[in-house]
């Protein structure tokens, strides 16, 4: 690394945050959700990235993109390393490059610790300005959106992080079909009131005016994972919801009248906390990559109430195409989730609604 030069993360000015993260300072760049890292346009012919990772039970993987297109997937190594992320390019020509975090939030994991520190470019190399992006979109699920199952043959069932992935989730891929700045937020197994085996602790909305309040060890509160998240700091043009798979699931066949009218009073309760947060923002609720056909009327209850009482014109309800139309095993992703094909599908679908929005 003697050709190389140094630069602390809070000291580069031409870099774009992506994603909701912890406090940056000297010590670093917290990274908390799914696909939260940095982006960077730069002259250079080779790029390294110091990180400071720790975890027990759930390891945490990394992504880099250069240009748009994926280079390299991979476990980080536990502790304080430099890692070499591009290598033997000619340094005159910029590189767009962007490191996230692959893997999302683990709160029972409680030495989870991802922080990006320091990115190392050559001498004669330049951080150049980022082109502004055209939308801010905001995603907020279960398992579909941290993209469990995208990563893993379809026989693979083993609950590990490897096979979690957002790389090419449905989100990521309308990132890159509206040139957006995405932010996720994301848990497998959540939902709007309750998880899938009905845990009500285990649930998206009263985590969502925090920066990522279930990570709640001491290190990760230090560095600001349970700090009120300051809305005005990144403005969503649109809010992607795509919640209630697991709240179904735990009813399996038999939703009762309760349990809908508990789900529905979720809901509306929860768009009522976007559109206080985000009053400029249009909201899609968005279901069908796993069949919820026969209960999704709790949704639309939520939502026409929700539109009745406030008259708010900026929500809609959104079908996208589902996994029962996955046939080969290229289509099909692992763990019984979605996979490629029924992602793509739903990104198609969904960047063509915002875009002609």
């Amino acid at each position: 690394m003697n050709n190389i030069s140094e630069y602390p993360i809070n000291s580069i000015t031409n870099r774009r945050i992506l994603g909701r993260t912890g406090i940056l300072s000297e010590k670093g760049l917290p990274l908390f959700w799914s696909g939260s890292g940095i982006e960077l346009n730069v002259k250079t012919k080779e790029l390294w990235a110091l990180f400071d990772v720790d975890y027990s039970s759930n390891d945490i993987w990394l992504c880099v993109y250069v240009n748009g297109r994926k280079v390299s997937r991979f476990m980080a190594p536990k502790g304080e390393n430099w890692i070499c992320l591009i290598r033997g390019f000619d340094g005159t020509t910029k590189k767009d490059i962007e490191i996230f975090k692959d893997t999302q939030p683990m709160g029972d994991d409680k030495c989870q610790k991802c922080i990006l520190k320091s990115i190392s470019i050559s001498k004669d190399g330049s951080f150049c300005p980022l082109p502004e992006k055209k939308l801010n979109i905001e995603f907020i699920g279960d398992s579909i959106t941290s993209g469990e199952g995208l990563a893993g043959s379809p026989d693979d069932m083993d609950w590990i992080s490897a096979w979690i992935t957002v790389e090419n989730n449905y989100a990521m891929q309308v990132k890159r079909k509206l040139d957006a700045d995405v932010r996720i937020l994301s848990q497998c197994g959540w939902g709007i009131v309750h998880s899938y085996d009905g845990v009500d602790s285990h649930s998206m909305p009263p985590y969502y005016q925090q920066v990522c309040g279930f990570y709640d060890a001491p290190h990760q509160i230090e560095t600001g994972s349970q700090d009120q998240y300051d809305f005005s700091s990144w403005l969503p043009h649109w809010i992607v919801v795509n919640l209630g798979v697991n709240d179904f699931t735990f009813y399996g066949d038999n939703l009762t009248e309760e349990g809908a009218k508990k789900i529905s009073a979720g809901a509306e309760a929860f768009l009522e906390t976007l559109r206080r947060n985000n009053p400029d923002a249009k909201i899609l609720w968005v279901y069908g990559m796993l069949n919820i056909d026969n209960k999704v009327y709790a949704i639309k209850d939520a939502i026409e109430s929700y539109k009745d009482k406030t008259g708010d014109s900026k929500v809609f309800l959104l079908k996208v195409p589902g996994a029962e139309e996955e046939k080969t095993e290229e289509d099909k992703g692992s763990r019984g989730h979605p996979g490629p094909l029924t992602h793509r599908r739903a990104a198609d679908l969904i960047a063509r609604i915002i875009g002609e929005n």
